[in-house]
């Protein structure tokens, strides 16, 4: 289990190395800057259709559905990642809240609250 591990540019590319087999993403800080960005950035990158107009609510419960989170194995590389919501703290601090209760709900809350539930790997990596 990950929750924010700060790493360098060099480290990343390492561990892309590492997980090449394994859902592999990247994203840009820089563009993260709204709600709006955030949400539509994820939903985009699960392939989560349902969040056209959502909000951080629909997020984090999208995020939590066996049904939306496929991949066993996800790794989320946030390049830039002092950029993130550069202007507004709340939102940064709102956002990786959510991040991090993906995380523990994927290391083993999932098994506790959903019946056949599976742990998955759910990693998140703030790269500068």
């Amino acid at each position: 289990m990950n929750i924010f591990s700060k790493i360098s540019k060099f480290n990343k590319i390492f561990l892309r190395i590492k997980y090449r087999n394994c859902f592999t993403v990247s994203f840009d800080g820089k563009n993260i800057q709204t709600e709006y960005d955030a949400v539509l950035k994820l939903a985009s990158l699960f392939d989560i259709d349902d969040l056209v107009d959502g909000n951080w609510d629909a997020l984090q419960d999208r995020l939590e559905r066996p049904s939306y989170i496929i991949p066993d194995n996800i790794h989320i590389f946030i390049d830039n990642s002092r950029y993130l919501f550069a202007n507004d703290a709340n939102s940064k601090r709102i956002f990786l809240a959510i991040l991090k209760d993906t995380v523990k709900w994927w290391d083993g809350d999932v098994e506790k609250y959903v019946v056949e539930g599976k742990k998955k790997s759910f990693n998140v990596y703030l790269v500068d």
